[in-house]
């Protein structure tokens, strides 16, 4: 099972994606979006391209859980 978990801020989006066989884990992948934007005014913006970075994620890992 893959597991992909998300923490979404202000300033940085970071995820990790865990395999787990068992109850053993294993990190296959882990980071942080930056976010280019500096002001608060552009959240909708900010919005669409911590969402296009995500869906990135998603398509590349192929997650059983997103958390």
């Amino acid at each position: 099972m893959k597991i992909l978990g998300l923490d979404p801020g202000t300033t940085n989006f970071g995820y990790a994606v865990l395999a787990t066989k068992g109850t053993r884990f294993k990190p296959v992948d882990v980071g942080k979006v930056q976010n280019r934007m500096n002001r608060m005014e552009n959240i909708q913006q900010q919005c669409v391209m911590f969402k296009e970075e995500m869906l990135g994620y998603i398509t590349r890992h192929k997650p059983n859980v997103i958390i």
